[in-house]
């Protein structure tokens, strides 16, 4: 893979355990939002339980800290694991440690649904985020727009593929999380529409399960690409599994482009993480395209959505919904480095080639 990939994040979490899991403390960080009362929610906790602890989850999670630190309040963050199990687990510790609200991106909408009622039980509110939970519990919930923006590179990803290789049938390798509706409907799945809108007979080559890393979804793309089936359109669920499959490409001879204009394969990537959008603007890689799923933005409407619970504008159980953004970001340097200095905590801007 490229030497310019370098992990250049400051480091979003201060660490400490609480009953028996890894959980971190946000300490009043400073985020340039005025706050029209820091000491308005003095004393209150928040739990926040993320799904990963990828990049664009950690800053996300950084972005809740930041924006609640603004009123006073404490934010506790946990890593889901992408475990359900853990999920729940994480839950009732919260619970017993007087969580005033949990924050919960659920890795699967039915498993959420007992941590949900045993929080409500206990009247300690919980929102959601990204996944809804099952119809049978009702949370306030912010919507991720993550379908829409994946279609959005399915087209551009197969428009383009016609252009550059226009005698070759449109074949898609998709490095998903088939159990896992983030990913299998969502996000993999909206590609996948893309790219059927612009040719119906587009075929899937192969569906493989990355489970989420870097490490599972090279060795699944060497055994599509041992198998000798023609492709050209590759997408990850998420950064790390797209640097997967790329790495993959690349150990194969495979993966290049020259000038950004991709050789045989054309990779799109969803996250928009630093390590991703370094791949992206390099001239010799595949990836062309990213996701860019605007985790500080996100950050913001979640911990909006708790404000409002705490003032007691909205309920605990209130169907409240409100909608996040995102963007397809192409090889453009400085619009690259002005979405990550906006979405991410890069400490310095990724070199333009």
């Amino acid at each position: 893979m490229s030497s310019q990939r370098r992990a250049l994040f400051r480091a979003p979490l201060t660490v400490f355990a609480l009953s028996g899991v890894l959980v971190a403390s946000a300490s009043a960080v400073a985020t340039g939002q005025d706050a029209s009362d820091p000491t308005e929610f003095e004393g209150v906790k928040v739990g926040q339980i993320l799904f990963s602890n990828n990049p664009s989850q950690l800053a996300y999670g950084r972005g809740v800290e930041e924006y609640l630190a603004q009123y006073g309040i404490e934010v506790n963050t946990v890593n889901g694991d992408i475990s359900p199990q853990k999920q729940a687990d994480q839950v009732s510790d919260f619970i017993a440690a007087g969580m005033d609200v949990i924050l919960l991106q659920p890795v699967d909408p039915a498993a959420a649904v007992t941590p949900i009622q045993e929080a409500q039980a206990a009247g300690v509110p919980i929102l959601t985020w990204g996944i809804k939970p099952d119809d049978s519990v009702t949370t306030p919930f912010v919507e991720l727009n993550e379908y829409e923006a994946t279609f959005e590179a399915g087209v551009i990803a197969a428009e383009t593929a016609q252009e550059l290789w226009p005698d070759d049938p449109l074949g898609m390798v998709l490095v998903d999380i088939p159990t896992l509706p983030l990913c299998h409907e969502l996000r993999v799945g909206g590609f996948r529409d893309g790219v059927l809108s612009v040719d119906p007979e587009a075929e899937i080559v192969a569906e493989v399960d990355g489970k989420g890393d870097q490490l599972s979804s090279t060795t699944v793309m060497e055994d599509v690409i041992s198998s000798g089936k023609p492709f050209n359109l590759v997408i990850g669920c998420n950064g790390p599994m797209t640097l997967g499959a790329l790495g993959a490409l690349e150990a194969a001879g495979r993966g290049q482009a020259v000038g950004n204009v991709p050789v045989s394969e054309f990779v799109v990537s969803i996250d928009g993480s630093l390590p991703e959008v370094t791949e992206l603007l390099d001239p010799e890689s595949a990836l062309a395209l990213t996701v860019l799923l605007t985790p500080v933005d996100n950050a913001g409407k979640v911990g909006e959505m708790a404000i409002k619970l705490l003032r007691g504008e909205i309920g605990a159980t209130d169907p409240y919904l409100d909608k996040t953004g995102s963007s397809v970001l192409q090889p453009d340097c400085e619009a690259v480095n002005a979405a990550l200095a906006e979405q991410y905590y890069p400490e310095e801007p990724v070199p333009c080639p």
